[in-house]
């Protein structure tokens, strides 16, 4: 692993499209700590959205925007790799997530990586497909991230031990948010 740069304002940070459009994680620093499913629909340019989550861990929220920002921007960097693994450490996704080297941090990105992981989105004909040029809408379910691998797993699955900022952390990007970034369907 390479040491990660300090995150400057000339670094660029990728987002994808579909997860800024469809407010899939709450911008709010705080939300409801039972609240474990929700619905929304909406409308943007006339189009109409429909989204139901079910969070077993809680609702994304706050720092888990600067987490998934950083997990696409690394994505990226690394090449989109086509098996959809990111490669990296608990330091370097601190580091492009732009927060501070603290041992409370690494406890806060571990809740966040489990958030991430365990939500699981059904989007109803709001899901946009980039595919060569043709404007596709779809319902579809989806996780941002499949699977979150840590050198130091503990026998719980669903477990991540306080993360060690050196060690070696594994991300599985979700198939359609992996193949909508690879489509360079993202903001900087």
């Amino acid at each position: 692993m390479t040491e990660a740069k300090p995150l400057t304002p000339t670094h660029e940070r990728r987002d994808e499209r579909n997860v800024a459009r469809l407010g899939i994680i709450s911008i709010q620093s705080r939300v409801d700590d039972d609240l474990r499913t929700w619905k929304a629909e909406f409308e943007i340019d006339g189009r109409p959205y429909r989204v139901e989550c079910a969070a077993p861990y809680g609702r994304p929220h706050g720092i888990d925007t600067d987490i998934i920002l950083a997990v696409q921007t690394l994505f990226v960097r690394a090449g989109c790799p086509p098996h959809d693994w990111l490669h990296t450490t608990a330091y370097e996704l601190r580091n492009v997530a732009g927060l501070p080297d603290n041992g409370r941090t690494y406890a806060r990105l571990r809740d966040s990586l489990k958030r991430l992981w365990s939500t699981g989105f059904l989007v109803g004909e709001g899901w946009h497909d980039p595919v060569r040029g043709r404007q596709v809408w779809s319902s579809d379910t989806l996780r941002s991230t499949l699977r979150i691998r840590d050198h130091e797993m503990d026998s719980e699955l669903e477990q991540l031990p306080g993360l060690d900022p050196s060690a070696t952390l594994s991300i599985k990007l979700g198939e359609q948010l992996a193949q909508s970034i690879r489509e360079r369907h993202v903001q900087v």
